[in-house]
């Protein structure tokens, strides 16, 4: 079956398909392809499937579609990115200071960055002024 539905930001990607998980619920394996920011992605699952959230890119001279990495990395900005290979290179944790040290920033640039990026759970806040990555951040660069 293929549908199109309204793919506004829901907490769950196959409630987006027409608006119900009644359709979802008889289907062996879920796709959603959505485009929001000029990122397109591929959502998926199902019974026999592996669970995917991989985004993609079209190439409209050969039209074909290409992989071009993960959404949530590609969705974050360069500097937040810098900041969680950095802590992650380093998971029992980092001052301020030393990630503004790391990546050219000043001292109050960094509380700032560090302060938003735990706020939004990018990554934890051990202690006071210390910062190590997420718990899921982790797990993607040791599956990595």
């Amino acid at each position: 079956m293929l549908g199109s539905g309204c793919l506004a930001q829901l907490s769950v990607l196959c409630d987006s398909v027409s608006g119900s998980t009644g359709l979802t619920g008889a289907m062996d394996t879920v796709m959603v392809l959505d485009k929001a920011d000029r990122l397109v992605t591929l959502y998926g699952r199902g019974r026999d499937v592996e669970e995917v959230d991989i985004a993609l890119s079209f190439d409209a001279v050969s039209c074909r579609w290409t992989k071009v990495g993960d959404p949530d990395s590609l969705k974050r900005s360069v500097q937040r990115n810098a900041v969680i290979d950095l802590l992650s290179a380093n998971p029992s944790g980092m001052a301020p200071e030393d990630v503004a040290a790391a990546l050219d920033l000043t001292n109050d640039q960094a509380r700032q960055l560090l302060r938003r990026m735990a706020d939004d759970g990018d990554i934890e806040k051990l202690a006071h002024g210390v910062y190590a990555p997420a718990v899921s951040q982790l797990f993607v660069c040791l599956r990595a």
